[in-house]
């Protein structure tokens, strides 16, 4: 997937997941701008979004409300 972007499935033991919920995306990005617009993007699609250290070192903590506010309801660093 292009745009910085990577995608993992995963299952869940024991739970029937729709298949937007097994799908992790990497927002292994430098800016905030990149990763609010791929949540936009992939928001309906994606069950999780994962923040990479690079973009909280380039961005700051902040970067976790900013990311829920354009959509990404599921996110772990």
């Amino acid at each position: 997937m292009g745009n910085g972007a990577s995608v993992i499935i995963f299952e869940k033991r024991g739970t029937c997941l729709k298949p937007g919920e097994r799908i992790i995306c990497a927002l292994d990005v430098d800016n905030a701008y990149k990763a609010i617009q791929l949540v936009g993007l992939l928001r309906e699609h994606v069950g999780v979004f994962k923040i990479g250290l690079e973009l909280v070192t380039a961005t700051g903590v902040e970067i976790f409300d900013k990311l829920r506010d354009a959509g990404a309801e599921r996110i772990f660093y």
